[in-house]
């Protein structure tokens, strides 16, 4: 009989042992399963991944569901429920991550667009200016040597009169394209040019400087200067011409000190600005 007890008492403490073993075993898995799903969210990148995460979350709880209380001793101060819960909330924060990440990048990829697309422009605008330079230069050189030879005969002041028109048309055209080039290099970054990190100031330097758009500044206001003692104005042509100097003096007001903002520490570049 005592025989019969030892082996009984032998058989139980194996049988506890094995349970216990199962027991930790079931444990231990269920915490590694939860990690490897807490990885998964923490690495996801598409919403896709997070419902597809969510599915198999789903089947592993129903899969533990029988091992509930167990695991609600086993993971105490936590318990079954709120692992579920806890990974929810993760899933939930990833999601919020992932729609922010994807518009910044739509953000990115619309100003990368932007910035294509004005760079394009810009290339078209200053080869436009180019071109208008040398048109009125050559008119320039035209009106001088006119003037030389200017006789006061009808057809004389006529060829003169068309002359310092065209002569005219081609510097507006030319301030006209210099206005359209500062807009657009100024577009996006001229209520925030004193924020501007050094990439982003570097990046403006770099389409100013593509654009020649100081000299180009320069050298209208240097033809301007030539067509005035050049030509023969009337009242009407002065008034225009006031008009037309009040509006670019109104514009210079607003780019100038920008312009300085930037390059304050380029002495070249500072000097003609002044």
């Amino acid at each position: 009989m005592r025989t019969q007890t030892i082996y009984v008492s032998i058989f139980l403490l194996f049988a506890s042992l094995i349970f216990a073993q199962s027991d930790y075993r079931i444990t231990q898995e269920f915490k590694s399963r939860q990690r490897s799903f807490e990885i998964a969210i923490e690495y996801a990148k598409t919403p896709d991944e997070l419902t597809r995460i969510k599915k198999e979350i789903l089947e592993f709880k129903n899969e533990f569901r029988g091992n509930k209380e167990l695991l609600n001793r086993a993971l105490y101060p936590n318990n079954f429920e709120s692992s579920f819960t806890n990974l929810d909330k993760k899933i939930q924060f990833a999601g919020k991550k992932i729609k922010e990440i994807e518009k910044l990048h739509t953000r990115v990829t619309s100003l990368e667009t932007d910035y294509s697309l004005i760079s394009e422009e810009l290339g078209k605008l200053t080869r436009e200016v180019s071109t208008l330079r040398k048109s009125n230069s050559r008119l320039m050189n035209e009106l001088k040597a006119f003037r030389s030879g200017y006789s006061g005969s009808k057809e004389s002041i006529d060829s003169l009169k068309n002359l310092i028109s065209e002569l005219k048309e081609g510097i507006n055209q030319r301030d006209t394209l210099i206005k359209e080039i500062m807009d657009n290099i100024f577009a996006t970054a001229e209520h925030k040019i004193e924020s501007l990190n050094d990439a982003e100031l570097k990046g403006l330097k770099t389409q100013i400087q593509s654009t020649s758009l100081i000299d180009n500044i320069t050298n209208l206001v240097k033809d301007n200067i030539e067509f005035l003692k050049a030509s023969i104005l009337n009242v009407e042509d002065l008034i225009n011409l006031r008009s037309e100097f009040n509006a670019f003096d109104d514009r210079w007001k607003h780019f100038g000190p920008k312009l300085f903002n930037i390059y304050s520490a380029d002495k070249q570049n500072k000097e003609k600005l002044v």
